[in-house]
């Protein structure tokens, strides 16, 4: 009995068992109809709205879920979608773009550039910055209108566009134009070295190369970012008071100008540019001068009027009455001596990325002759320079390489030249009519003044043909960082720079004979070689984090910067004719001088940047930096800032047309360290003589007076700015400051 029971409980066991299972896969089989019936496949195509090319890496997500993907180098998306689900796609520079997909089964979109956001992010010292948020004097210089320019030089390319920089240049090609923010703020060098600090990709090249002709004339300068290739840069920022600078500490006192190069962009196909001019320069107006007639007219009334007007005193050649008036002469030096100068300019650069790499290639050409007749000045510069980037998780990683090299004609800075101090076209506005260009019974072949013509004139065209001045300069920037993202917001930055610089100087000075005081009896040959090296090692923790309205970015940082400077000289004279312009080709004295320098820069810095509510901000730096070019006991200086700003439009309603209204002011102070390496240091003679009871006795004294306690020099700067945008696109900004 009990058997049977169980058996017919099996039996029915099994029958319940097979009804859930047959219940089972009807039910799955329903769900899985219904499923394919709204779940199907999407695909379609993402398209810049600027040149309508595809987006690679473009994120296309369901929105609400985790289902996702990206494009391909086409951009080309395929994803799995409901009929009511929404595609959400975006992508970095461009505003974020949602379709619903309904009953479509192929959508094709087009992202539309996020310009606000590109325009706004600006950068500052070791980070960057919403424009808007800025609490210090920040001008932001657009790289579009720069190219607009044509130029060798960057900074030349900044003139008239920076409020409170200015900006001279004689024009020459080549040359290094002076730049002033917010004046002269040095008395180092009586004001002359009063440039900014360059900061290129994190690398800072303060200072000039300072060089001559031939060890005798005063200095010319090259800037430490001439040489680089204006087509590269992606952006320009200058920073003008102390609130800004300080962060860069004892190089800051005349401010600092940040440049960023141009990089790749994650998920860009190959893009490629090519940028070509060429074009005229021409003296805008020549100064009218007096004619032969006038000249040797004026010349008569001066002496009579002076009460000497027989012959001599009147010059033979202004004197109608001599055997030696000249009316044969009436040289045009302006026409002469000025010609149509040409620069040309040739820019390649290929760009683009993947879903990890991003990278940015250029090669560049630049050439430009100048207006005056003879061998210069004349430029040519040769660039190239790759840049690249790598991410993958929370590790990225790039590196940087510029290469450039230089050859110019440098205009003349020749020893025995009265007033000898470039530029020499002015002596075209004041050289006396009756001297001819040329004149081949001239040792050179060249016109001067004699007693006939009797006029202090310098040949400038026939000078300028005969010295060869040449100017060849190698360089090499190459950098490479590392960043890690420890947790979300806390970010380990590692930069290695290194700049290697080697220029060479030939001068040649043939014998002539341009006339009086202008007379050079002993060809010679002057060579110049330096080198200069620097290397960065920069470790920096940055943490940014936001609470709520608390908003909060802290960075810190250990640097180490050196120098290592070589120039070497040799000089020889009494050349013989053939010339063959060498050292060893001199019969006379032969000298060879050498001068070493080495210099660093050890440094910590912090910064505390806090907002409230996109309504208050305050921003601290500090930075302790220590340089070899001081004592023991004044080697280091700390030099703080603090910064405060308003957002006053967040606060109280403006008026329609104002759309922005920001109050600011700071307090700060920063550095200069621009001072010859060891001058706390007493330098002895030790060949000195001394007499001692008539008998002459050497020994040693010391060269100068020095300050042991010498210190550091210190401008202190108060700001006080408002800023204003006005109908949407009209900036508007008034500052006070103070420096002291």
């Amino acid at each position: 009995m009990l058997k049977n029971l169980h058996l017919i409980y099996l039996r029915e066991a099994r029958s319940l068992l097979d009804w859930k299972a047959t219940l089972g896969i009807v039910l799955f089989l329903f769900v899985a109809m219904q499923l394919h019936a709204q779940s199907r496949t999407v695909s379609g195509t993402v398209r810049s709205a600027d040149d309508k090319v595809p987006l690679p890496g473009v994120n296309v997500l369901v929105k609400g879920t985790a289902t996702g993907t990206i494009t391909n180098v086409d951009g080309v998306y395929t994803i799995n979608a409901n009929n009511e689900d929404v595609l959400v796609f975006s992508y970095v520079g461009y505003l974020n773009t949602e379709v619903a997909i309904g009953a479509k089964s192929e959508i094709d979109v087009v992202l539309d550039p996020d310009i606000a956001s590109l325009q706004e992010v600006v950068v500052i010292g070791y980070g960057t910055k919403k424009k808007s948020d800025l609490t210090g004097s920040v001008s932001v210089v657009d790289a579009d209108e720069l190219n607009k320019v044509s130029s060798n030089d960057v900074t030349q390319m900044l003139q008239g566009r920076v409020p409170g920089v200015a900006i001279n240049s004689d024009g020459q090609p080549g040359a290094s134009p002076n730049v002033r923010i917010r004046g002269i703020s040095t008395f180092g060098t009586a004001g002359t070295d009063a440039e900014p600090l360059y900061v290129v990709d994190g690398m800072p090249l303060n200072g000039t190369i300072n060089t001559t002709g031939d060890g005798r004339q005063p200095d010319a300068s090259i800037s430490s970012i001439r040489d680089l290739n204006p087509n590269d840069i992606e952006s320009i920022q200058v920073l003008k008071d102390a609130s800004a600078g300080a962060i860069y500490g004892v190089r800051a006192a005349n401010g600092v100008v940040i440049i960023t190069t141009k990089r790749g962009r994650f998920g860009q196909p190959l893009k490629v540019e090519l940028n070509a001019y060429a074009g005229v320069q021409q003296v805008a107006k020549k100064i009218p001068v007096l004619h032969r007639e006038q000249y040797q007219e004026i010349i008569r009334e001066v002496f009579t009027n002076a009460g000497q007007n027989s012959s001599p005193p009147i010059p033979p050649g202004d004197f109608p009455d001599s055997p030696d008036f000249i009316d044969n002469i009436d040289t045009d030096w302006q026409e002469e001596g000025i010609k149509t100068g040409a620069l040309q300019n040739y820019n390649v650069a290929l760009s683009g990325g993947g879903t990890n790499t991003a990278y940015y290639a250029s090669l560049d050409y630049f050439s430009n002759t100048g207006t005056l007749e003879g061998n210069g000045p004349n430029y040519k510069r040769y660039s190239i320079r790759l840049n690249t980037d790598t991410k993958k998780g929370n590790f990225r990683f790039g590196e940087k390489l510029f290469l450039s090299r230089t050859n110019e004609n440098s205009g003349l800075r020749v020893e025995g030249i009265p007033g000898a101090n470039p530029p020499f076209i002015n002596d075209l506005i004041w050289a006396s009519p009756i001297i001819p260009v040329k004149d081949p019974n001239r040792e050179g072949g060249y016109g001067g003044s004699s007693s006939i013509e009797n006029a202090l004139s310098l040949n400038i065209i026939g000078l300028n043909n005969l010295v060869e001045s040449d100017r060849v300069l190698s360089r090499a920037l190459a950098g490479a960082y590392a960043e890690y993202d420890f947790i979300k917001g806390l970010t380990y930055k590692l930069n290695l720079q290194y700049d290697f610089t080697h220029q060479n100087d030939d001068l040649f000075v043939p014998e002539y004979d341009l006339g009086f005081f202008f007379p050079n009896g002993s060809a010679y040959f002057n060579k110049k070689s330096f080198t200069r090296t620097s290397g960065l090692v920069e470790n920096t923790l940055s943490y940014t984090e936001s609470f709520g309205k608390h908003n909060l970015n802290l960075l810190g940082g250990v640097t180490f910067q050196d120098f290592d400077e070589d120039l070497m000289e040799g000089r020889t004279s009494q050349l013989q004719k053939p010339y063959v312009p060498t050292l060893a080709n001199g019969t006379g004295t032969k000298t060879v001088t050498q001068n070493l320098d080495r210099y660093s820069i050890f440094s910590f810095l912090g910064r505390f940047d806090y907002n409230y509510d996109d309504r208050y901000f305050v921003t601290a730096n500090v930075r302790r930096d220590g340089s070899s070019k001081f004592g023991e006991d004044n080697r280091y200086a700390v030099l703080p800032s603090l910064a405060v700003a308003w957002k006053i439009h967040n606060d109280i309603q403006m008026p329609s047309f104002i759309s922005e209204l920001k109050l600011r002011g700071g307090i700060g102070q920063i550095g200069n360290q621009s001072i010859p390496s060891f001058g706390f240091q007493a330098l002895l003679n030790s060949n000195i003589t001394y007499s001692f009871n008539n008998e002459r006795i050497f020994g040693a004294a010391a060269i100068g007076a020095v300050d042991p306690d010498l210190q550091w020099e210190v401008r202190t700067t108060r700001n006080v700015g408002l800023d204003m945008l006005l109908f949407g696109n009209l900036e508007f900004t008034a500052e006070y400051y103070s420096n002291k």
